[in-house]
């Protein structure tokens, strides 16, 4: 039996990366003050639990502004429990559910 190996060497500028969607912005204050970041994911429809590297958001989120799609925000890690909805555009203080998120899924 015969096997035969190649390979192709692709320029950098030839290799496409999948690049994140930025769905928002979030932060730990009201009407957008304090810490924030944008919030993203690698494709519409996944979930995001903020653990590991995002856990400092954990249970902390005050303000949302969704700029794009409609996003979820849930109180357990996973996508569980209770949700929040919310269609671009839209900026709000969360009220009932500051300081509850524990993961968030959108789509387009």
């Amino acid at each position: 039996m015969k096997f035969s190996l190649f390979y192709v060497v692709l320029p950098l500028g030839m290799i496409q990366s999948v690049a994140a969607i930025d769905w928002g912005r979030m932060c730990d204050g009201k009407s957008g003050q304090g810490d924030c970041a944008t919030f993203r994911s690698d494709v519409s429809g996944k979930c995001v639990s903020f653990s590991g590297k995002d856990n400092f958001w954990n249970d902390k989120i005050d303000y949302v502004d969704v700029t794009r799609g409609t996003c979820f925000f849930y109180e357990h890690f996973g996508c569980n429990g209770v949700s929040i909805g919310l269609r671009a555009p839209r900026a709000i203080n969360l009220l009932d559910f500051s300081n509850r998120a524990s993961s968030f899924r959108c789509d387009l």
